[in-house]
């Protein structure tokens, strides 16, 4: 019969197995016997790195943080690593979901079909888009993209061929750093993605707004109406978020606002001033 015994701190530094399936893995294995991590006599065993490292590891994820991950996968795949990862993207950004499902990043998620309906139907800002295309299920994130490969058009992109369609507002969402590097480069850049990204106002607040800017976002440019439809080439998302390849120059800049908190306001100081010497009006909230 096993005896129960203190685990030696020799003990402690080894890699234990669950003892069982992973959805009962509140006890665990040492080497001469069964230890329930739980149990008072035992409440020790927490402080031992490799054990909590592997009790963390094999705990059972939640759906909500499951659909994350997904998500989070869909998005890089669709967005940035398509070629990389050797996966058959169409000019439109368009890639199967059966080829997508056999890819390790969505099968060590045990991603179906069904959670990527799910997921692009309840995906809060619209990032993804599916259609079915000689019977098969094809999916493209909406906008987002950095590989040059892809140009998306037609059904996907849009372009805004008259100054009515465009909304009241278009705002580029960014924080106090990037801000900074903007207007001392002149202007807004693309950089390693394929357009700079508009919204229609401030995602969360401005009415149906529900994708263009980050919610991380602490700066807000306001563009120029009727300048931008004049000076760049401007395409709507399927998500409605406004892009352009083009660069943006500061004097398409309407004004800056700039949120205040409680950690950043020596930032916003020095950068409303850098603003007010390039006649950029700044509203500060």
């Amino acid at each position: 019969m096993c005896k129960k015994r203190r685990a030696s701190l020799t003990d402690q530094t080894k890699i234990h197995k669950p003892v069982v399936e992973y959805s009962d893995w509140g006890s665990v294995l040492n080497s001469s016997c069964r230890v329930p991590v739980f149990s008072p006599e035992n409440l020790f065993w927490l402080s031992s790195p490799q054990i909590f490292q592997h009790y963390t590891l094999h705990r059972p994820m939640s759906e909500d943080k499951r659909d994350v991950q997904i998500s989070k996968s869909l998005a890089y795949l669709l967005r940035h690593g398509a070629l990389k990862e050797k996966l058959p993207i169409d000019p439109n950004g368009y890639i199967p979901v059966s080829v997508l499902l056999q890819h390790n990043r969505l099968k060590s998620l045990h991603c179906t079909q069904q959670d990527v309906d799910r997921i692009v139907a309840n995906n809060a800002k619209k990032r993804f888009h599916t259609k079915k295309e000689d019977g098969n299920v094809l999916i493209c994130a909406t906008q987002g993209h950095s590989i040059a490969a892809v140009a998306p058009a037609g059904d996907v992109l849009q372009p805004v061929s008259a100054d009515d369609k465009l909304p009241e507002k278009l705002v580029h969402g960014t924080n106090l750093k990037n801000c900074k590097l903007i207007i001392e480069s002149g202007g807004i850049r693309k950089m390693r993605r394929n357009h700079v990204h508009l919204a229609a106002g401030i995602t969360g607040l401005d009415g149906d707004v529900i994708s263009g800017t980050r919610t991380s976002s602490n700066v807000f440019i306001f563009l120029k109406r009727e300048l931008a439809f004049q000076q760049l080439h401007l395409f709507k998302s399927l998500n409605d978020v406004y892009l352009t390849a083009d660069d943006i120059p500061i004097e398409l800049f309407e004004k800056v606002l700039l949120r205040t908190r409680s950690t950043n306001r020596k930032g916003i100081s020095e950068l409303a001033s850098l603003l007010e010497s390039k006649n950029i009006p700044v509203e500060v909230e």
